[in-house]
């Protein structure tokens, strides 16, 4: 299905026209096999319900990760590995340490070492890649650029305009300039020309040869060859084991405004869970960036349309997987969920 609200799309391309740049023209991606290994509304992969087959037990950049963690990751890093973190981290979610090189912001619930004050070298995105392969800091020579979710994980999310800051509060420079972008490794539906972004109004596509900040981290799996995620699906729901999250399976398929999505997910109940809508990091950790149109597991239907978030002013587009800061007023899809 595809969106018919496309009034806010060129309100928010308008909006960082000016700043990012024309984003890509992509192709539409091949679509890989459902990764819940059958058709939606099957048991699962593996037909018992059981999920998360590969058996790894540990999140990235710990021993065994936190003991709060409702299950283990699937090792691939364009999936988060860890229970999905609050949209607006504290100081508490963070261990600073200071180094020879500089600080090291070290995230608690992710596992994941991120550099703290970064150069403000643009760089295309090989460049930026290449900066972080080669980085040695702090002794540390396994650096690398985050993927979508990674960088997703320590965004700050706010509800007003450019009130959210692209790292949380406990890193030295927390927004960035309005029109600042910092690569990610995660290219679009397997585009050879574009690849994710992230600013204070967008984690969206950007051509490999715009010039964006890089931000360095460490911990976790390296990107390489999509790993197929898995999910557990009953007749309503279907649940991520990894984040702890329990997900609406078939949303209504209709738009409407976000007091009606947010009066819907609250009055709905789900095997026996109260729904609401999903915060912007929730909703951004369901998107498989290896597809397009739509760009989610077949595990939730074939959704190609702009869905609420808990912040009004922040969707996310099931099109091409990105999340975008836009004005109010229009009329969106919603998706509920619980957990974790």
């Amino acid at each position: 299905m595809t969106s018919r609200a496309l009034l806010p799309v060129l309100a928010a391309a308008a909006l960082l026209a000016s700043s990012l740049g024309a984003c890509a023209s992509l192709k539409e991606a091949p679509d890989g096999a459902d990764a819940d290994g059958g058709p939606p509304g099957s048991s699962g992969g593996n037909g018992d319900g059981a999920a998360d087959p590969d058996g790894t037990g540990s999140l990235p950049g710990s021993e065994g990760g936190p003991s709060g963690k409702p299950g283990a990751g699937n090792g691939d890093p364009r999936w988060p590995q860890w229970p999905t973190p609050a949209d607006a981290p504290d100081d508490a979610s963070y261990m600073l340490t200071n180094g020879a090189d500089g600080a090291i912001v070290v995230d608690k619930v992710t596992g994941l070492a991120w550099q703290d004050t970064v150069p403000t070298t643009m760089r295309d995105f090989d460049g930026a890649t290449a900066y972080c392969d080669a980085l040695v800091y702090d002794g540390q020579s396994d650096w690398r650029l985050p993927t979508r979710i990674e960088a997703i994980s320590i965004m700050s999310f706010k509800p007003g305009f450019d009130e959210t800051t692209v790292a949380g509060p406990a890193f030295s420079s927390v927004s960035g300039a309005v029109g600042q972008c910092f690569w990610t490794s995660s290219r679009l539906a397997q585009s050879t020309t574009s690849a994710f972004a992230v600013t204070v109004a967008a984690v969206s596509g950007m051509q490999t040869t715009s010039t964006c900040v890089a931000r360095c981290v460490r911990g976790g799996a390296a990107l390489g060859a999509p790993i197929a995620k898995q999910f557990v699906l009953t007749a309503d729901t279907v649940t991520d084991p990894t984040t702890g999250l329990v997900w609406e399976k078939t949303p209504p398929e209709t738009e409407g405004p976000y007091a009606n999505a947010e009066a819907r997910c609250k009055a709905l109940v789900l095997g026996g869970r109260t729904m609401r809508l999903p915060t912007v990091k929730e909703l951004a950790s369901i998107v498989d960036e290896t597809k397009r149109d739509p760009a989610s597991n077949g595990a939730f239907g074939d959704y190609s349309v702009r869905m609420y978030t808990s912040i009004p002013r922040w969707t996310v587009e099931f099109g091409d997987g990105s999340a975008v800061q836009g004005p109010t007023g229009f009329s969106y899809w919603s998706r509920c969920v619980a957990g974790p």
